[in-house]
């Protein structure tokens, strides 16, 4: 079971934005993520690689960071590249290789405001399986108008359909409505990101979510996929170097150390054992210590993100000015 996102990160070259896009990750658990309006240039591609995710592809332009696409894989996805396509102007990436036992395409777009559905029907032409990203033909708005003719839409609709591709969102929720940016000078919200599947692996779909807006001024989308022939993944328990930043939890690791050893004194005979067995013991008290600040720390998270889906919820119903800006006030919230 793997699951995907797709997420407008709206410029990550700031490290302490990127550092906030992996919290919203990490709290989404994501497996592959795709974003898009990374900012990148050719000659600057910062350094993605954290605890969580291992393996990064970009797409970049030489000239302007105005665009950008990435995908990353969290460390333990099998994911082997065959081969990768990528925009010059770092509109779209696209990546062909193996998950697990399964062939994929994996393609991140993000199309420009300009000539939108013919770029995009070009685009979705070297489509294969998977597609996603930001689609400015607006297929889902609060105003119930789209800025793109009918004509256009229908046009992408009919080539998605030539490719047996279907947005996921919809297909989970039906004639449900939710959207993924708050246009400002519209007073209106829309449905700019998406992502898209072969239409073969909808019965393997499991759950479809819009996450809320925070970090960025899209929210991001994901999709929960159970890949039947795809192995589960070995866990490995690995220290938590973070746990030994605190003088308190350092003085609090030897106190149990110390008890251990005074309750387990070294006679020469069974010395070896009780030396093995305190690794044993300590590890326990580590995951212990780390499940208890992951505890707090989560509950923190959920407790803001539980206000802002209140907020949002209030927001799209009635647009006050007060609800949008507590909702910016907390989307600046930096979380424990």
């Amino acid at each position: 079971m793997l699951r995907f996102s797709t997420f407008n990160v709206h410029g990550c070259n700031n490290p302490i934005k990127r550092s906030r896009i992996f919290q919203v990750l990490r709290k989404i658990a994501v497996d592959i993520v795709l974003l898009q309006e990374t900012d990148f240039t050719s000659s600057r591609v910062p350094n993605l690689g954290s605890s969580s995710f291992g393996l990064w592809y970009h797409a970049c332009s030489d000239s302007s960071s105005a665009q950008g696409v990435s995908i990353g894989f969290r460390r333990g996805v099998p994911f082997t590249l065959h081969s990768e396509l990528k925009d010059p102007e770092g509109r779209f990436l696209l990546l062909k290789g193996e998950l697990g036992h399964l062939t994929v395409t994996i393609c991140n777009i993000y199309a420009p405001n300009i000539r939108t559905a013919s770029w995009l029907k070009d685009a979705i032409n070297t489509i294969n399986t998977f597609a996603t990203g930001a689609l400015n033909p607006l297929l889902d708005s609060s105003t119930q108008k789209s800025a793109v003719s009918y004509r256009a839409l229908r046009s992408v609709h009919t080539c998605l359909g030539d490719l047996h591709l279907s947005d996921v969102w919809r297909s989970v929720h039906g004639d449900r409505r939710d959207y993924t940016f708050y246009s400002n000078p519209n007073k209106s919200y829309q449905r700019l990101d998406y992502l898209f599947i072969s239409d073969r692996y909808l019965p393997d779909v499991q759950s479809s979510v819009v996450h809320n807006i925070t970090v960025s001024d899209h929210a991001p989308v994901s999709c929960v996929i159970c890949f039947p022939d795809l192995c589960g993944r070995e866990w490995i328990w690995r220290l938590n170097r973070t746990l030994l930043d605190s003088k308190a939890q350092v003085n609090s690791i030897s106190q149990k150390l110390q008890e251990y050893f005074t309750l387990n004194p070294d006679p020469a005979p069974s010395g070896a054992l009780i030396w093995e067995a305190h690794k044993a013991v300590i590890r326990g008290e580590f995951v212990a210590l780390g499940s208890h600040i992951k505890k707090v720390r989560m509950k923190q998270m959920s407790d803001l993100l539980t206000r802002i889906s209140t907020l949002e919820a209030s927001h799209k119903r009635s647009l006050a000015i007060r609800d949008l800006a507590e909702l910016k006030a907390l989307g600046n919230t930096k979380f424990a």
